[in-house]
């Protein structure tokens, strides 16, 4: 069958099925009032089964920003971080305006970074994470906050 590409062209379909899923989920509470990136503990590695297949990566997180003495507007930062491709980094800040600088914001955000490797080495991918302002915390799957945080890994063949 057919489709119509986004460049309005014709095409045949294929491709873009799935090799292999990798997951993993945060063990334990991450916290942090540091503005300096750091790793919180969720990490995986997915192998593609050649140089033309494609890595999607999403983190489902828990997270919750909380003010300062100074803020009411803190923010963090999450990274999807290819350690096996040092230039390969997705960024997404979580910023929230509160009402009082003693206040928090608890809520899901979800984050998806799509490449190719052009390797069939083992793609090793680690989460971290920044507070702006205030403090940032993404939860675990056992802690007393609903909900948890994820990274799937999914590799989608040529």
């Amino acid at each position: 069958s057919t489709f119509w590409r986004g460049d309005g062209a014709w095409a045949a379909a294929g491709g873009g099925k799935i090799g292999q899923v990798v997951y993993a989920a945060l063990a334990s509470t991450f916290s942090t009032t540091s503005g300096t990136a750091s790793d919180i503990g969720l990490s995986a590695s997915i192998t593609p089964s050649a140089t033309s297949s494609y890595i999607l990566a999403i983190l489902n997180s828990q997270v919750q920003v909380c003010g300062n003495s100074t803020s009411t507007s803190p923010h963090g930062d999450m990274n999807i971080y290819d350690t096996t491709n040092s230039a390969l980094k997705l960024t997404v800040q979580c910023t929230m305006n509160l009402p009082s600088n003693t206040s928090c914001w608890s809520g899901t955000q979800t984050l998806m970074q799509y490449w190719t490797p052009n390797s069939t080495s083992a793609q090793s991918i680690k989460i971290q994470a920044a507070a702006q302002a205030g403090r940032f915390q993404m939860w675990h799957q056992n802690s007393s906050y609903p909900g948890s945080t994820e990274l799937y890994l999914l590799e989608i063949l040529a």
